[in-house]
């Protein structure tokens, strides 16, 4: 009710209107509109739903009538309320089937009328808003609306016609949509129905009132299927609403299909417009209609707005239409039928017979149908049939009426239309029109019909499938219509007639826009411009070319065979197009567009083995990319390639076409267009370029060369496999942009040069004319555009050949072909000072690397090359080649080492794998490695466009090496004899009359060995003749170069050898050792390299499966074995040297494979001992001792004895008789080559040289005696060998030589040493040492003899290492022996007297390390130190040893000064110590020399008051205490040495010592400071501390009177407290402290402690009274005047330890007078009282400590025995 209202009201205001309008004039007009708004007011109070009322009021007669009768009169303004009120009934479905034909007869009779535009205006709105909501309309009421619209659009007035002109189409759409939606309902099966509503709004604009709008709402029903299918048929089955305006607008959007009702809103706005129609094709880009929704639901689509079928519907057939059709689609083929007869000019059949439209609606209307449902044509066999008898005749008619462009644009379209849609159904229509379209483009024709005709091309060759179509349909199987290629050559040859243009015209422009299809509206042919006519032919062209490509098409399904045909039917004319476009334009964008059309293509034919074309295309585009400044007479020599490959292109079409090559050659000939004309048309234009070129100095490229090589780029890396014979082409442009880069680069740099020195010129004056400046287009040179693509060109070119591994082997091998031409020309240049062109053997060298793996397929391709650069006379070629052979041979084998990583990788991870998998990136890596190493690198760079980077990166990246997943099987190549190959060439190389050439070899082989020699395998024997033919050179350079490879061999790589190149590389080893240029190389060679060699032979030996073990009695020459293997180009005969036939290697045949290999070693080393330089016969001898040392056990006996007696004895006796013959007078050593060295003055003569290879020899034999002793002894010769060996060492010992004399004694001393010698079990070896030595011994140990010190020191070696090997097996009188030897040696002054000697060093070190000491000569060894310490103090005179020691000294010598002997007697006392404190020593030994250590020790510590400086009477006080405890309680056990007496004497002699030291003598006068004074009173303070200590407190003393002992001990301590008088006060402290200490420490447990403190208790209180006493007199006397400060010490000293002092009971033997107050307390201080009354007396004193001291003594007397605290 609430939407109804508003429209009631608004009818009974229109109703008032009528009324008021009407008045007493129209009285039943008034009447019926009273009765009207009764009506209206009635219903309007209804309370009824809106379905009800709207019912009603459709079947109102009271409503309408007013509304009819005000259109019967002639006032304009009743008129247009009632047509306006009509209108918002129909939009409110408020009009019944019966009231419909009066509201059609009103509008019939307005019209007729000739009523105002504004009323005619809503009766076509009213028409559209019938249509639009009414469903039931069919048949004769659809043919009056369709009547009414086709009138008003025939009317004069531009309003209404132009707003007919939009909402007709409009109408007929929306028919055409219920058919399309009725077929789509009769295909789903019974599916749920979807009720939509479609409100409709139309406004109509009239120029004086404001717009009317009329809204209409109509509910349609439709299925999802439907539904579905509309959607996939998109704009098709869209109805769109139009809005007729200056401006293009949008269609209508599609909304999603719901389940619920939803509602679709359309708007068409009708203006004022000049056009006359506007429709939306999806082929033709027409203005377009828009739609604006006025609702907020989501806009639906156009599938979903549906007519739904009626249940019943007008079945009024008139038998036009066949009657299968429904009703929808009877009328749309009714309307089609109708509209085809009325635009062909014929009477209606349907419609009225005066029915009348213009031609060129028609042709739009028809166009519109044809476009937008073309469902229904290809679905529905009665709308097929109407396109062929109706539609097809209707195109064809229309050629006969006059061909304005008003007409023929429509036409042209409609046409379009046809064949784009329906030339699958329609062939021989199709032919027919394109054959008329074809012919449009003559030249006869106006300019403006071919443009129409190229612009219907334009659309055709947007569709692939549509051309192949036209192809399959009118080209193939020998069609005579020629569809396709007709076209084609239809449109290379309007290109081909542009060629008068100036080239400004050629700029691409958007041909979307300002498109003569597009101008309906004009009545007048458009002016064309060149470049839209040049564009429109370069998109036609690049359409064609895509539709061609099966590359760009890969999911098309359609037979194979046609994409070759369609190739050779239109490349001709495509090439010509293509060639003419490139000279001409200039404008990027079309460059790119037409270079990238000749890509697609060249590809294409490429890919379908095209030659000719392909040719063809590629000498055009090599035409445009080839620089004029870069000329080369060889450029693009079609005479030797293009024409063969024609040739052979006709037998490849012959082969693919068949008969088809006939009539395209006919059809060529028709059209004046021939392919080899072509090729030579473009040879001669090519030729005069390069002519024109040459001229040209300064030149930068322009942008379309920069364009041009990158898409060269980019076929390169496309079509390499199918480039064949036309790689030349590609190289050839290539190289000319390398010289001009390398140019560009060279410039550059110098420019920044100038800029970075501040140069001023570098861009102006002078500077900016040279010649060979890029300075002809300033604009192109200040682009940074084209410096900054350079590196990008770089990439792409190296990419170029690296990505040549993914060739096969026919194309890699057309590449190497091409590389090797280009090489061969290079190489022919005849300026010799140019810079050499590299680009071919650098070009040739990438591609190799990228091959690696079927290297050897294509060697001989490459080898030739590289050995003619190798001999080029330019410098830069021989230092290439041989780089470029190094690093193919380095890049080989590690390739293959990889490549058997991942065989034995891929074997351990999964046993089912037969071949392993090499990815790319390995190849990458390794190509990289490679290239790196590289000196030489050729610059590649080009410029290009945003467009063709994107496609020359994606190109490079999936053409140099596919995805990660894609992977390349390696070819198992043959090792061996890609390495002969390699190195064959190599030594080519090396024969090479240049010298830098034979150097330059010499250092590849060394990296090649340093990098890659573990994986050689047949190259040895080419390499090691290659190096023995240097040797033999006296060329120095060369010999060091090649040394320092032999030098790599011998340290890495003999396992690597095969027997025979062992044998070879020892000879390379001699020569260089023999040879005289180098003494360095010599020397290394004669002793370093032979060390190698037997270091490796020893390895083999000792291996069992060794292939040096075996015995097969053949020697082969390697390097003529190798020679023979070897297929390399050989310019001469060469020498190549090899093993010598007097080698072991031949004349041993007998003996296996390492005993030649040792023998021939052991030869060149035997000749080379005798050489006549010391330094090399020097290093000879040492190799072959250490050789020999070394390795001696791996030889068996027979050959070992052999190497002894034949060998290394006669050696030693051959050296020995050149020394005697040597000369004796001064020489210089020669170095060879001119070079004198002066030579130190042991080696200038030749008998010191020769001495010194004595030396060596000798040597050599111990460490051979040595080292294999026990293999030797086994031997039946030894005896003799052995004496032999002593004899020579005793005699050379003796020499007049020292060093000789030395290394005698040292070679002794290494016997001594060999502790297989030196054993048990051969003493008698050992005892004829020990002869030795003590023979030696006299002569060696008498300093008067003057001994070598040298000599000397290993003599002592020599002894001390045979003692202490023979010590456990020496008894008494041979240790005696030893000590006798030993004892001289520590009186061997040397001339230090602060530092030992080192005899002294080494006899002091032998007795430290004796013990443990047999109890039989520890006295012995104690007594010869104590001998070493009497004479150090003067004392041996005085000194005897007991009888304990049976050694008998021998006679020494006294020869200097004392002070020298006083570090032996240091050292002599710590080690007495030592050895007598020793856990190893027992009792009974100390005790058998104690007495004579107490004896030499109190000598050594009276020294302190002789030479009190000296340490040893310090060392001899720390010493004596030290062994104080041990001694005594050794002395105190009974043994065959001491008793009671003895040890009286000894104790007796030791409180002497201390007595003596202590108290007796006097402070040395020396003046020392209070520090030196304390040090020294340290030692008298721990001697008084050691008698407490360890004299006192020693108990059970075996002597006679043990009080006699302890009474001269307590008398030391009494004497020694009176010493602080002296100025020893701590001394005296220590005294005192000691008798405290004694007396309070003894205790009742140990009786013999009481005993003790009983003596010393007296003594110390004698003391104490005394010291009181005397303060006490001394203090009074003073007056004021105080006491020295050490009597005060003193007495305070004392005080303390007296009130400190607790003695245990039977200590103190109190006098008579005290016992009755001791024995009432039970004090612990009983002495007090006795000190009682002198304390008493002190107590005066004015010293306040002392006094603070009497006080407490006092305080401790009143308490314990006066008892007052208690």
């Amino acid at each position: 009710m609430d939407k109804i209202k508003p429209l009631l009201t608004v009818l009974q205001s229109d109703l008032r209107g009528i009324s008021q309008e009407a008045r007493s004039k129209f009285l039943p007009i008034k009447e019926a509109s009273e009765r009207g708004i009764l009506k209206l007011k009635y219903l309007e109070e209804q309370k009824e739903s809106t379905e009800k009322l709207i019912e009603a009021l459709s079947n109102s007669e009271d409503v309408f009538k007013p509304f009819f009768l005000a259109c019967d009169t002639k006032n304009q303004k009743m008129i247009s309320i009632a047509i306006g009120s009509l209108l918002k009934l129909i939009s409110h479905s408020a009009v019944s089937l019966k009231t419909l034909p009066f509201i059609l007869q009103k509008m019939q009779m307005l019209i007729d009328v000739g009523s105002e535009e504004s009323v005619q205006l809503k009766v076509l709105q009213g028409l559209l808003v019938l249509i639009t909501t009414m469903n039931e309309i069919h048949d004769d009421n659809l043919s009056q609306c369709l009547v009414l619209c086709f009138r008003l659009h025939g009317s004069k007035n531009t309003s209404i016609q132009s707003t007919s002109s939009a909402t007709l189409p409009q109408i007929i759409r929306i028919i055409f949509d219920r058919v399309n939606n009725e077929l789509s309902n009769s295909t789903a099966a019974a599916a749920p129905v979807i009720t939509t509503t479609t409100t409709t709004t139309t406004t109509i604009s009239n120029t004086s009132d404001s717009p009317v709008t009329i809204t209409t709402t109509s509910s349609t029903t439709t299925t999802p299927a439907a539904a579905v299918e509309d959607e996939k048929a998109g704009d098709n089955t869209a109805t769109p609403a139009v809005v007729v305006s200056g401006e293009e607008q949008q269609s209508e959007s599609t909304p999603s299909t719901d389940q619920q009702p939803t509602a679709t809103t359309t708007t068409t706005t009708a203006q004022q417009s000049n056009s006359d129609s506007s429709t939306n094709t999806p082929a033709v880009t027409t203005p377009a209609t828009a739609q604006t929704p006025t609702t907020s639901t989501p806009p639906q689509s156009p599938a979903l707005v549906s007519v739904t079928s009626h249940n019943s519907h007008n079945n009024n057939h008139n038998g036009l239409a066949p009657s299968s059709l429904k009703p929808y689609a009877k009328d749309a083929y009714l309307l089609l039928q109708d509209l085809c007869l009325i635009t062909g000019g014929d009477s209606p059949i349907w419609l009225p017979q005066n029915t009348t439209i213009s031609r060129s609606a028609g042709l739009e209307f028809i166009e519109m149908v044809i476009s937008v449902h073309s469902n229904i044509f290809l679905n529905m066999e009665e709308f097929i049939n109407l396109l062929k008898d109706r539609i097809c005749p209707l195109m064809m008619k229309s050629f006969k009426f006059k061909m304005d462009f008003h007409h023929t644009v429509r036409l042209i379209r409609l046409i379009t239309q046809f064949i784009s849609k329906y030339s699958a159904v329609m062939v021989t229509e199709s032919d027919v029109l394109l054959t008329r379209c074809i012919k449009m483009m003559d030249n006869e024709n106006p300019l403006w019909m071919q443009i129409l005709a190229l612009e219907s091309f334009r659309i055709y060759t947007e569709d692939p499938n549509l051309l192949r179509l036209f192809y399959t349909n009118y080209d193939k199987d020998n069609n005579s219509a020629k569809i396709f290629e007709n076209m084609t050559c239809a449109i290379g040859k309007y290109v081909q007639n542009l060629y008068n243009l100036d080239s400004s015209h050629f700029v691409l422009v958007n041909t979307s826009k300002n498109r003569c299809f597009d101008l309906l509206w004009q009545t007048e042919s458009p002016s064309v411009k060149e470049n839209y006519i040049i564009s429109l032919c370069t998109e036609s062209i690049n359409g064609i070319v895509n539709a061609v490509s099966k590359i760009n098409n890969p999911d098309i399904q359609c037979d194979k065979d046609i994409f070759p045909q369609m190739a050779n039917s239109c490349w001709v004319s495509i090439l010509g197009a293509i060639s003419m476009l490139l000279s001409k334009t200039l404008d990027e964008a079309l460059i790119q567009m037409v270079l990238k059309a000749l890509q697609s293509f060249t590809n294409t034919c490429g890919d379908l083995h095209l030659s000719a074309p392909r040719d063809a295309l590629l000498t055009c585009l090599c035409k445009i990319t080839i620089l004029p400044s870069f000329d080369q007479n060889s450029f693009l020599n079609l005479s030797n390639s293009g024409s063969g490959k024609d040739k052979d292109s006709g037998k490849d079409n012959n082969s693919n076409s068949g008969k088809d090559s006939k009539d395209k050659d006919s059809n060529k000939d028709a059209n004046n267009i021939d392919s080899p004309s072509v090729i030579d048309q473009d040879k001669s234009t090519l030729q005069n370029e390069k002519e024109k070129q040459a001229n040209l100095n300064n030149f930068y490229p322009t942008v379309k060369n920069i364009l041009s090589v990158k898409i060269l780029f980019n076929i390169a890396h496309c079509m390499g496999e199918v480039l064949d014979e036309s790689w030349i082409l590609v190289l050839e442009t290539l190289e000319t942009w390398n010289r001009f880069l390398e140019t560009f680069a060279r410039k550059k740099d110098q420019n920044n040069a100038i800029v970075g020195s501040g140069g001023k010129d570098s861009s102006g004056g002078n500077g900016g004319n040279n010649n060979g400046d890029m300075t002809s287009s300033p604009k192109e040179m200040s682009s940074p555009r084209n410096y900054s693509e350079i590196p990008i060109l770089v990439n792409s070119m190296d990419n170029l050949f690296k990505s040549s591994s993914q060739l096969d082997l026919k194309s890699i091998t057309f590449l190497l072909e091409a590389l090797g031409k280009l090489c061969i020309s290079s190489f022919n240049l005849k300026s010799f000072n140019s810079t050499p062109n590299m680009f071919g053997i650098s070009k040739l060298k990438e591609t190799a690397l990228a091959n690696l793996y079927r290297i050897d397929k294509i060697w001989p391709l490459i080898s030739d090359h590289i050995i003619d650069a190798g001999n080029h006379r330019n410098p830069q070629f021989r230092k290439y080649s041989v780089d470029f052979l190094n690093v193919i041979i380095r890049s080989t084998i590690a390739l293959q080492n990889q490549y058997n990583n991942l065989l034995t990788t891929s074997s351990a991870s999964n046993s089912n794998q037969t071949s392993p998998i090499l990815n790319s990136n390995t190849l990458e890596q390794v190509n990289q490695e490679s290239i790196n190493d590289s000196e030489v690198t050729t610059t590649t760079t080009t410029i290009a466009t945003e467009q063709i980077d994107d496609d020359l990166q994606s190109t490079t990246s999936s053409t140099l090496y596919d995805d990660d997943d894609k992977n390349k099987e390696i070819i198992h190549l043959d090792k061996n004899q890609i390495q002969l190959e390699f190195f064959r060439t190599l030594e080519e190389l090396s024969f090479s009359t240049s010298s830098d050439t034979r150097e330059k070899v010499l250092e590849s082989v060394h990296q090649i060995l340093s990098s890659s020699g573990q994986s050689l395998t047949s190259a040895w024997p080419t390499i090691l003749s290659l190096l023995l033919r240097v040797s033999q050179s006296s060329e120095k350079r060369f010999i060091s170069l090649a040394f320092e490879t032999l030098e790599l061999i011998c340290n890495e790589f003999l396992s690597n050898l095969s027997t025979e190149c062992l044998g070879l590389t020892i000879e390379v080893v001699e020569s260089f050792a023999s040879q005289k240029s180098d003494i360095n190389i010599s020397l290394t060679a004669s002793s370093g390299l032979f060390s190698d060699l037997t270091y490796f032979l020893a390895n083999e030996n000792s291996i069992q499966t060794s292939k040096y073990h075996l015995n097969d009695g053949t020697a082969v020459d390697p390097v003529q074995e190798a020679v023979a293997k070897t297929t390399t180009k050989v310019l001469n005969p060469r020498n190549r040297p090899s093993i010598s036939p007097a080698s072991p290697y031949f004349t041993e045949k007998k003996r296996s494979l390492i005993d030649r290999m040792w023998l021939c070693s052991f030869s060149s080393m035997k000749n080379l001992c005798i050489d006549s330089r010391p330094a090399i016969r020097n290093g000879v001898v040492v190799s072959l001792f250490q050789i020999l040392t070394t390795y001696i056990h791996l030889f068996k006996k027979d050959l070992l004895d052999l190497i002894l007696w034949t060998m290394l004895f006669p050696l030693i006796e051959e050296i020995k008789s050149c020394s005697e013959k040597a000369d004796q007078e001064r020489i210089d050593s020669d170095l060879g080559g001119g070079v004198m060295m002066l030579v130190h003055h042991s080696r200038n003569t030749a008998q010191k040289q020769w001495d010194e290879t004595i030396v060596l020899s000798i040597g050599g034999m111990v460490r051979i005696f040595r080292s294999f002793f026990e293999t030797l002894f086994e031997l039946d010769s030894f005896n003799k060998a052995w004496q032999t060996l002593l004899a020579t060492l005793e005699s050379e010992s003796k020499s007049s030589s020292k060093e000789v004399s030395m290394t005698s004694l040292s070679s002794l001393h290494e016997l001594v040493n060999t502790s297989t010698i030196v054993d048990p079990s051969h003493q008698e070896l050992s005892e004829s040492i020990w002869e030795c030595l003590l023979r030696l011994s006299p002569k060696l140990s008498d300093s008067r003899n003057s001994p070598s010190p040298k000599s000397l020191a290993v003599y002592i070696k020599v002894f001390t290492d045979l003692f202490q090997k023979t010590r456990p097996l020496l008894n008494h009188d041979q240790m005696n022996r030893a000590l006798v030897i030993i004892y001289p040696l520590g009186l061997y002054i040397g001339d230090s007297s602060t530092d030992l000697s080192n005899p002294q060093t080494h006899a002091v070190q032998i007795l430290k390390t004796l013990p443990p000491i047999s109890q039989d000569i520890f006295a012995s060894v104690i007594a010869i130190l104590l001998k070493y310490i009497a004479i150090g103090i003067n004392f041996h005179q005085q000194y005897t040893p007991v009888s304990a020691v049976d050694l008998v000294f021998p006679q020494i010598t006294i020869t200097k000064d004392l002070v020298y002997y006083s570090t032996i007697t240091e050292k002599s006392l710590d080690l007495v110590t030592e050895l007598f404190l020793h856990p190893s020593t027992t009792d009974t030994m100390r005790s058998s020399i104690y007495h004579d250590i107490i004896k030499v020790f109190g000598a050594a510590m009276l020294t302190k008051y002789s030479k009190f400086h000296s340490n040893i009477w310090k060392i001899s006080v720390t010493s004596l205490i030290k062994i104080l405890p041990s001694g005594l309680l050794s002395i105190n056990q009974d043994s065959v040495y001491l008793n009671d007496i003895k040890r009286n004497i000894i104790w007796s002699e030791l409180i002497d010592t201390i007595q003596t030291f202590v108290i007796v003598q006097e402070r040395p006068n020396v003046p020392m400071s209070p520090e030196k004074k304390l040090e020294e009173d340290k030692y008298d303070i721990d001697l008084i501390n050691a008698i407490s200590k360890e004299m006192f407190g020693f108990s059970g003393i075996k002597v006679e009177r043990v009080s006699i002992i302890r009474d001269r001990l307590v008398e030391i301590l009494y004497e020694g407290s009176i010493l602080s008088s002296q100025g020893r006060e701590k001394v005296s402290q220590s005294c005192y402290q000691n008798m405290f200490s004694i007396c309070a420490k003894a205790h009742t447990d140990n009786p013999e402690s009481i005993e003790i403190a009983k003596v010393v208790l007296p003594v110390v209180m004698k003391r104490c009274k005394e010291v009181l006493h005397r303060f006490y007199i001394d203090e009074r006397q003073s007056g004021h005047y105080p006491l020295p400060r050490h009597r005060l010490n003193e007495v305070s000293f004392i005080l303390k330890e007296i009130l400190q002092l607790q003695l245990q009971p039977g200590v103190y033997q109190l006098p008579q007078q005290f016992n009755d107050a001791v024995s009432t307390s039970s004090s612990n201080r009983p002495h007090l009282l006795e000190l009682y009354t002198i304390l008493c007396d002190c107590i005066c004193t004015s010293e306040k400590e002392i006094k603070e001291l009497l006080r407490n003594i006092f305080l401790i007397v009143a308490k314990e025995f006066l008892y007052i605290n208690k």
